[in-house]
């Protein structure tokens, strides 16, 4: 649809943007504690993150949707975070891999990826194999949590969002570094720090996409 997709936490909703930032849609969710993260898949396919559940959700989102429910979807559970709110906190797809890409926020900070297929009976989900994914020991990654996640279609390199830092980094999947890009004031053309970055997405010419909270896109 080259249309961008989000979710709000409080009360639970997915909106729908233009590339330009208005909004088209607002669709309230059902069954969702609080939504962190959202990924698109394919067609009217999507998976929403709710952490407080530390649960993925498969949901379809049609052109004719004006309300979205998690109740008996497809769901995978990753296990009682250590501590609450502190669990899953961003969803990217990838399409080359086939793969669903997921951030915890911090405690631990870590990146996932799992070959989830959609379709996939709902015990056979709760088997599906899990991989973390690390950065060079030499590296690492400098940021003290990770908001969001995303993939670059055109090289495959990750795009892991930092809310506290307000910097975008860029890995290979082998888990070199390859760039960052500091969300302060007086770079990349911003004339104000971006507050609370939250979520970010790059479409296949490699716009970049941030929102924030409170409700800054």
């Amino acid at each position: 649809t080259q249309t961008l997709f989000a979710v709000i936490n409080r009360p639970p909703a997915v909106a729908e943007l233009s590339t330009d930032g208005q909004l088209l849609r607002l669709m309230p969710v059902d069954g969702a504690d609080d939504p962190e993260g959202i990924a698109h898949i394919d067609g009217h396919l999507f998976a929403i993150a709710d952490e407080r559940r530390n649960r993925i959700h498969w949901v379809e989102i049609g052109p004719e949707h004006q309300r979205v429910s998690l109740r008996d979807t497809q769901a995978l559970w990753l296990g009682k975070p250590r501590i609450r709110n502190f669990a899953l906190e961003g969803l990217g797809w990838d399409a080359q891999r086939q793969q669903l890409l997921a951030v915890t926020e911090k405690w631990p900070l870590q990146v996932l990826a799992m070959d989830a297929v959609p379709g996939q009976k709902k015990a056979a989900l709760a088997e599906v194999a899990i991989q973390r994914w690390a950065s060079a020991p030499a590296s690492g990654v400098p940021t003290t949590d990770l908001a969001s996640i995303d993939v670059d279609p055109r090289t495959g390199n990750l795009l892991l969002l930092g809310e506290e830092s307000s910097v975008l980094y860029e890995y290979t999947r082998a888990g070199e570094p390859v760039g960052m890009l500091p969300l302060w004031a007086g770079m990349q053309g911003l004339e104000k720090t971006i507050p609370q970055p939250e979520g970010v997405a790059v479409d296949p010419a490699g716009r970049v996409f941030v929102v924030s909270e409170p409700n800054l896109f």
